[in-house]
């Protein structure tokens, strides 16, 4: 059985593949990006807005990806727009 995660106010969440960045946020959704991951199923997790885990994995990298194209995210950290940017 899978252990559900609950968010609480974290900047970071430290796992042992890395630490997670709260990257962005959108109306629906809590974005936490491992910038060092470049495999798509592991690089992401995203939490409702009730701070419940939706996904950690593809889905989650996808959902993600689809809202910074679209522009949907309401607040986006420093060290998210510096990797957009290169």
């Amino acid at each position: 059985m899978r252990q559900r995660t609950i968010l609480v106010n974290s900047k970071v969440i430290k796992t042992v593949l890395g630490d997670y960045h709260r990257a962005m946020e959108t109306p629906n959704h809590i974005y936490f990006v491992l910038f060092e991951e470049c495999d798509e199923n592991n690089s992401v997790k995203m939490f409702n807005r009730n701070r419940e885990i939706v996904s950690d994995n593809y889905f989650a990298y996808q959902a993600f990806m689809e809202d910074i194209e679209t522009k949907q995210y309401t607040w986006v950290s420093e060290k998210l727009k510096e990797n957009l940017d290169k």
